[in-house]
């Protein structure tokens, strides 16, 4: 009586295959997965396999079995390259047999977003290997001597000329075309044409 009373009472979805995951994942995070499986009384099992496939966008499969926990189900799928995939899971329960589908993806690291402080050490190394200095900010006196000591840096200075037909700019162009009329006008009034 108890178990048709809890079966009338849910009010959830009543598949008998739920999987759960997260949409997105972080490149350096593990892909994981939670399975429940329910039998005809929908009472929590976990006697049968779950088997499931993430495929990437090149197609290329990654098959899977889901560890038993307690009640449930786990997976642990690992750490996976930057993309978008999706997932396939199949669960036979007695005969019948339940399908369910996915999509996530996993998102690329941004390493500066991790390091968020400067690597003084990593900046000394990486000064010395190319022949460079590291300075200071203290040290900006001797960055100044030691940039006016060197003979190889010179003061470039760049100039573009563009030259231009007198024509092409219009107002000079009105402006003389505007002299010539007025003389032409006062030549022809004054009677020296």
């Amino acid at each position: 009586m108890t178990k048709t009373i809890q079966n009338l009472c849910i009010k959830d979805n009543k598949s008998h295959f739920k999987i759960s995951t997260k949409n997105s994942f972080a490149e350096n995070e593990p892909v994981s997965f939670d399975a429940e499986v329910y039998n005809d009384n929908y009472e929590l099992i976990n006697t049968p396999d779950i088997n499931l496939t993430i495929t990437n966008t090149e197609k290329k499969s990654f098959p899977y079995t889901f560890s038993k926990t307690e009640r449930a189900y786990s997976l642990n799928a690992g750490f996976l390259t930057a993309g978008e995939y999706r997932y396939k899971s199949t669960v036979k329960v007695g005969d019948k047999v339940y399908n369910t589908e996915g999509a996530f993806s996993v998102s690329a690291l941004q390493a500066e977003q991790t390091e968020t402080s400067a690597d003084h050490q990593l900046m000394y190394n990486l000064a010395h290997k190319n022949g460079g200095e590291m300075y200071y900010p203290e040290q900006l006196n001797e960055l100044e001597k030691a940039l006016l000591a060197r003979e190889d840096i010179k003061t470039v200075s760049y100039a573009h000329y563009k030259l231009q037909d007198l024509v092409n700019i219009k107002l000079v162009f009105f402006l003389l075309l505007a002299l010539l009329t007025v003389e032409w006008f006062l030549r022809k009034r004054a009677g020296a044409y």
